[in-house]
């Protein structure tokens, strides 16, 4: 008799840093700037569907936001914040 366990890394896990939850990785965003993870359904507002592109989580826009003196970074915010929550 075989018998196969199967042993998941859980560094290659990621977590929700709203929920905790590590389920529904087909949901999940990975922030293009810090790699921390969310769910589609966990952001405010929450997103239909997984935006094209790059994505920043709300920290590193809130980060990007407070060095908003050059009128790039403001344009850069404002698309990306606006970017999928239509």
């Amino acid at each position: 008799m075989l018998i196969v366990y199967c042993v998941c890394d859980q560094a290659d896990q990621y977590f929700c840093e709203v929920c905790q939850g590590g389920d529904y990785d087909e949901l999940m965003l990975l922030c293009d700037g810090c790699d921390d993870a969310y769910h589609t359904y966990c952001l405010t507002p929450p997103l239909s569907e997984i935006p094209p592109g790059d994505w920043r989580c709300p920290r590193c826009l809130a980060e990007v936001t407070d060095c908003a003196n050059d009128s790039f970074v403001e344009r850069y915010v404002t698309v990306t914040s606006v970017h999928g929550c239509e």
